[in-house]
């Protein structure tokens, strides 16, 4: 009776894998299915079996497919197919497993003679007295360790080879990601590497992390100050000198003085000198103060 109550919801809840219109629903209809085969196997005496039914399918397959489908935001979609013209080639393959069933069945019983057959099944033969009981962990690793330990090895170099795969993909580092050197850049002392030299319109900082390292982009700042709102010369033509700046960030702020301060941090090709952006700067500050004395 049990075994018949199992079946039976195990046949409905894979039917429902089918027939759910929600691909969630669909996903969660194979536990029952899943739990019902084990309740069967462990009736059958196959704890081992029933285990790995619980482990594998449940705790692995079926999760990862639910969380997939709840991550792709999947919608109910109806089902527009016809089902009924799936009905003869359905009925086809019931038939012949019902063939299959009655062929079984009937092969069961002993022949005696060539001519005489009995019906008694070989189920109710005592056999089980006169072979040595082993479980199924037993027989499993007798098996497996002994006659089978070749292909055991080899499942087990297939999995080594997918997990090492899997790492080798997730952690490909590309060249086109801008990286920096945490250990690196914390190492810098600001008082060792900056060198500051004042003028009389202004201070000027360099910075010369250019002798640090062989990154082909390096990192020069220059700090000035001026009296008047906006720079006398446009940006163009301060950045215009150098082709090979690739990126310029503007700083403004103002102190309680009310001059204006900026900040220019050029990062340039490693073939561009420190000297040539210095020139900039000072052709600069000569216009200033040009512009300020007259």
């Amino acid at each position: 009776m049990i075994l018949s109550v199992l079946s039976s919801l195990a046949l409905v809840s894979g039917l429902m894998v089918v027939r759910a219109k929600n691909p969630v629903h669909s996903v969660l209809f194979p536990i029952p299915v899943f739990c019902n085969t084990a309740g069967l196997l462990l009736f059958l005496g196959l704890d081992f079996s029933a285990m790995i039914f619980l482990v594998v399918y449940i705790g692995a397959i079926a999760v990862s497919f639910l969380f997939v489908v709840m991550m792709f935001h999947i919608q109910i979609a109806e089902i527009h197919e016809e089902v009924l013209r799936y009905l003869p080639v359905s009925g086809i393959i019931g038939l012949i497993f019902w063939w299959e069933i009655f062929f079984i069945l009937d092969n069961e019983t002993i022949p005696l003679l060539p001519t005489q057959r009995t019906t008694i099944s070989l189920r109710y033969t005592g056999y089980t007295g006169k072979v040595r009981s082993w479980t199924n962990l037993e027989t499993l690793g007798n098996l497996l360790y002994t006659y089978y330990f070749v292909w055991f090895l080899l499942s087990s170099l297939i999995l080594l080879v997918a997990m090492i795969g899997a790492i080798v993909l997730t952690m490909h580092r590309t060249t086109k990601v801008k990286r920096q050197d945490v250990f690196r850049r914390n190492a810098i002392d600001s008082r060792r590497t900056i060198m500051r030299r004042t003028t009389d319109t202004g201070t000027i900082y360099k910075s010369y992390r250019r002798l640090i390292g062989s990154n082909p982009i390096r990192e020069m700042a220059v700090i000035f100050n001026w009296a008047y709102p906006q720079p006398p010369i446009r940006e163009s033509q301060l950045f215009g000198a150098s082709k090979k700046t690739t990126h310029a960030l503007w700083i403004l702020s103002s102190n309680s003085s009310g001059r204006r301060h900026a900040a220019f941090l050029f990062k340039v090709e490693s073939h561009v000198l420190s000297k040539k952006l210095y020139n900039i700067v000072r052709i600069y500050m000569r216009k200033v103060r040009h512009q300020t004395e007259t």
